[in-house]
C-alpha cells in the first residue's frame, strides 16, 4: 500500500514539475532542454569510457616476453588502431547498421509517399487535360 502511495506521490510531483516547466518562456525552456542535452551525453560518455574500460579488463592483452631475447613492443600507433577496430567492430558498427536500418525504412517510407504523391499528381493533370480537350471539342462541335 505504501508503494502505491509513494507511486502516487511521484507521478504528482512529475506532474507538477512538468506544469511547471510548459510555463516557463521559451528561452528558459530552450536553456533547460540544452543544459538537459549536456548532462544525458556527459552521461552517455561515461557510461561509454566505462564500457570500454571493463571491457580492456576483461580481455588483456596478453604479451609474451623471453629473458633472453628482446621482442618488439607494438607502437602507439598500431595500439591505437586496434583499439579503434575493436571499439568500432564491438560497439559502433551495431549501432550504425541499426541506424542505417531504420533510415532505411524510413527513406522507403519516404519514396513510396512521393511515388504515391507524383502518381495523383500525375493522374490528376492527364484528367485535366483530358477535360479541357472535351470541353475543347465539345465548343468546336457547337461553333459548326
Amino acid at each position: 500500500m505504501s508503494k502505491i502511495i509513494n507511486l502516487n506521490k511521484i507521478k504528482e510531483k512529475a506532474s507538477q514539475n512538468i506544469h511547471y516547466l510548459r510555463s516557463q518562456p521559451y528561452q528558459k525552456r530552450m536553456a533547460i532542454l540544452r543544459g538537459s542535452l549536456i548532462v544525458i551525453i556527459c552521461f552517455l560518455l561515461v557510461g561509454w569510457v566505462f564500457m570500454v574500460k571493463n571491457n580492456v579488463a576483461e580481455h588483456p592483452v596478453t604479451s609474451t616476453t623471453q629473458a633472453t631475447e628482446k621482442t618488439e613492443e607494438p607502437s602507439h600507433l598500431t595500439i591505437f588502431r586496434s583499439g579503434l577496430n575493436v571499439i568500432y567492430r564491438d560497439y559502433l558498427r551495431p549501432f550504425l547498421s541499426a541506424i542505417g536500418g531504420g533510415l532505411l525504412k524510413v527513406f522507403s517510407q519516404f519514396v513510396g509517399l512521393v511515388i504515391q504523391i507524383t502518381q495523383s499528381i500525375s493522374s490528376g493533370v492527364h484528367q485535366l487535360v483530358i477535360q479541357y480537350k472535351s470541353y475543347a471539342e465539345l465548343i468546336l462541335s457547337l461553333m459548326k
